[in-house]
């Protein structure tokens, strides 16, 4: 992701990242060990407690929803064998009721018809004894938890009912829920099973709200700390995808707002739109889709989309809202996988995790999807599976987060190494500039503008050179004078700028007769010097006298 959020902010202590991948892999042996003890120790609810025989339920729509227990009793309804399936029919506004009769062989005692789905508006249970009593019970979630007849009790809806030994009670459950699936698991359970099963519900959703509150602060102080909006983006999803979990598993309504009913109702699709937007928005940050222009507009696009349903969802028919939210929020983590193995084979690191983390989302969704359509069993574990998947997928982004510490580390060291080599390389460039710069200065203060050849300081410092040596290390040198006749003459009548080229190729003459190691000079004027080291005047005459034939 870019850094352009938080660039300037203060280091990470480098304990965190290993902090953080030891907590995170801590929260996912812990989930590990949940999952296998609450769908492997914790028995599912049998179909009916020992000593009480249930008929084969039947089943009928009453699309109207207006329909009744009178008008079914007087033969309005006509219903359907259920067989071995599980009643599903997907997202509908209709009224279902379900026929059943169970008979107690043990004694007197108070049973329940508990259907699973804390998302179920309206139950109601009319139970008719033989001798024509009836009871009848109301539950669901337009009711308070608080004011239900078993408030504890989490994703079940249980309607009670008394039944003698011996007796056969006809069951008739009217089943309405416009805001979720109809799917109607349904079984028959005792007072102990009851209170047994709200009871691990109750474990289960402690666990969940220990692991989601844990990597939620954890996240919330590497904001406050990091000022890195990808943190705060994840602790917005985690806040929302939590409160998501527990509207659809009941322990909301169960824990947090026993007395009102307006959450479970009203703020599924609202909150599962913004789950799904901070998702899209973490993706975007955390794997830097900016590097990939069409990835990025359409990540941002389905994050508008999902918005905009979550703004509009108060006034548009919940079935269609909550269908709609539901095919977004299974496809956004199979979509997620996808993106995370792009980002993967693009080189990103991080994306590992977070295909990880998509990956259990997506097959928590997968086997969500399965029990929605009754491909799969209704038990406590694929009951609570979109509660093991967010909260897996949870532990794994954490986990990507803390490693993404690490990567940000790793750069910055990467990239202020690379700064500093690239310091040391311009201030070698620098250096060598000087010098270059340094030396020209010293050759044009020792050289004649004009000729080329040495002028009267570069004389000076070659006599002084001369001087300066003592007696023993003396060398002989001759010195020419060279004075060019009537010269003022050519200035006079040809001008002065074919003087100079006269003293320029006067100097290139010269320069070409001596010997390497030789020094010429213009003293000014037309006046010339030639220093000849190692060189007595009978070397000199010589010289001097091709200079004079050649000039």
């Amino acid at each position: 992701m870019s850094r352009s959020h938080g660039s300037g902010s203060a280091e990470p202590p480098t304990l965190w990242p290993r902090f953080a991948a030891d907590a995170s892999l801590g929260l996912l042996l812990m989930l590990a060990i949940w999952f296998v003890w609450t769908s492997a120790l914790t028995p599912d609810l049998p179909v009916a407690p020992p000593g009480v025989t249930v008929g084969a339920p039947e089943i009928w729509e009453d699309v109207t929803a207006a329909a009744t227990w009178k008008d079914v009793l007087g033969g309005a309804a006509a219903f359907e064998p259920v067989g071995d399936r599980v009643p599903n029919y997907g997202y509908r506004s209709s009224a279902f009721w379900m026929r059943l009769t169970v008979t107690d062989h043990t004694g007197t005692q108070r049973l329940y018809a508990a259907v699973s789905g804390a998302l179920l508006d309206d139950v109601r249970l009319f139970a008719r004894s033989p001798d024509g009593r009836v009871q009848i019970t109301r539950t669901g979630a337009s009711i308070p938890a608080a004011e239900r007849p078993v408030p504890e009790a989490a994703r079940l809806m249980p309607a009670p009912f008394e039944i003698r030994r011996g007796e056969s009670v006809e069951l008739y459950l009217r089943l309405a829920t416009p805001s979720g699936v109809s799917s109607f698991p349904l079984t028959i359970i005792d007072d102990r099973a009851m209170h047994a099963d709200a009871a691990a519900d109750a474990r289960s959703h402690g666990i969940l709200l220990g692991i989601f509150i844990s990597i939620f602060a954890y996240n919330l102080l590497l904001w406050i700390f990091l000022r890195d909006r990808v943190y705060a983006v994840y602790s917005g999803y985690l806040a929302c995808t939590f409160g998501v979990s527990s509207l659809v598993n009941g322990n909301g309504a169960t824990f947090f707002y026993p007395h009102h009913t307006w959450p479970t109702q009203h703020l599924v699709v609202p909150l599962g739109g913004l789950s799904v937007w901070f998702l899209l928005t973490f993706t975007r940050l955390f794997l830097r889709t900016a590097d990939h222009p069409r990835l990025d507009r359409l990540l941002r696009a389905g994050g508008g989309s999902v918005l905009l349903l979550a703004a509009c969802s108060p006034v548009l028919p919940q079935a269609w809202a909550m269908s709609t939210m539901s095919t977004l929020v299974a496809v956004i983590p199979v979509g997620g996988v996808a993106i995370g193995v792009i980002a993967w084979r693009a080189g990103k690191s991080q994306a590992r995790f977070y295909l990880a983390g998509n990956t259990c989302g997506a097959a928590a969704l997968v086997v969500m999807t399965a029990l929605t359509i009754g491909a799969a069993p209704v038990t406590r574990a694929t009951v609570m599976i979109f509660s093991y998947g967010t909260a897996a997928d949870g532990a794994l982004l954490a986990f990507a987060l803390a490693d993404r510490i690490r990567v940000l580390q790793r750069e910055r060291r990467s990239a202020e190494h690379r700064e500093r080599a690239a310091l040391t390389s311009r201030a070698q460039e620098l250096k060598r500039l000087v010098a270059e710069r340094t030396a020209e200065i010293e050759r044009m203060a020792v050289t004649d503008s004009l000729t080329g050849v040495v002028n009267r300081h570069g004389l000076d410092r070659a006599a002084a050179e001369v001087d300066g040596l003592d007696a023993s290390s003396a060398r002989p040198y001759t010195l020419l004078m060279i004075d060019l006749d009537r010269f003022k003459s050519v200035n006079d009548r040809f001008g002065h700028h074919v003087g100079d080229r006269v003293l320029r190729e006067v100097a290139d003459r010269v320069a070409d007769l001596v010997r390497p190691g030789d020094v010429v000079g213009r003293l000014g004027g037309e006046e010339f010097v030639v220093l000849c080291f190692d060189a007595d005047a009978g070397q000199g005459l010589p010289l001097a006298e091709r200079i004079r034939s050649v000039v």
